[in-house]
């Protein structure tokens, strides 16, 4: 059991990192919304996920899980009669869900302009927002 647990560890670090790492391709198009009214977001994002007043701060919040099915292969034994030695071994796959968030944040201030902005997760999630902020930035001024 905890030969699996670290073998599904090691392939959850496989996606999970590198994806993590690449996060910051959609900087530039989230330090485009800086400035901008918060309407401008959501013409780009879509409405969000949910809302939150912090004082006289408006945070906007998009969210979008997904996942993916991932072959984890597996080794099992039979145990044979002689000395209790292992004598036929079966290769095994089995199926895990491997789930993907990606977070969004936007602060808004009380004139309605973005001030700033937080994302978190993974990028294979956050692969919808990549590519609509990327569009945006492909936009003739």
């Amino acid at each position: 059991m905890i030969k699996n647990l670290k073998l599904i560890l090691f392939i959850l670090s496989l996606f999970i990192l590198p994806a993590c790492a690449t996060l910051e391709e959609m900087d530039e198009g989230l330090n485009a919304l800086i400035g901008q009214d918060y309407h401008t977001a959501f013409n780009i994002l879509g409405y969000p996920s949910d809302v939150k007043k912090f004082d006289d701060t408006t945070l906007y919040i998009w969210t979008n899980n997904s996942a993916d099915l991932v072959s984890v292969p597996q080794k099992s034994f039979n145990r044979g009669d002689a000395n209790d030695k292992f004598y036929k071994g079966n290769s095994t796959s089995n199926k895990h869900n491997l789930p993907y968030q990606c977070i969004v944040q936007l602060a808004v201030a009380p004139d309605g302009k973005i001030i700033r902005y937080h994302t978190r997760g993974v990028l294979t999630a956050c692969r919808i927002y990549l590519a609509q902020l990327n569009a945006y930035l492909a936009r003739p001024i």
